[in-house]
């Protein structure tokens, strides 16, 4: 439960982040949209994780993650 609420809050500043820069025409704030993309997917895979089923979706979104992570922080320097 705790994971669908934080992946919701994440999935929705993505959302506003994104819109925000689609409308005004910058990319200023696409390190910010990144970050919350890959909380809203690790949420997204623990939530799965958590579940007593232990998914293959659930893994991939975890690395998946990582991945978007590791991308979001080396685009900072």
């Amino acid at each position: 439960m705790f994971f669908k609420i934080i992946g919701s809050v994440f999935a929705v500043l993505t959302i506003f982040v994104a819109g925000y820069g689609l409308l005004n025409s910058t990319d200023k704030y696409t390190n910010y949209m990144m970050f919350f993309m890959g909380g809203t997917i690790l949420m997204m895979g623990l939530a799965e994780i958590q579940r007593e089923k232990k998914s293959f979706w659930g893994y991939l979104n975890s690395t998946v993650s990582v991945f978007i992570f590791i991308v979001w922080y080396q685009s900072l320097y």
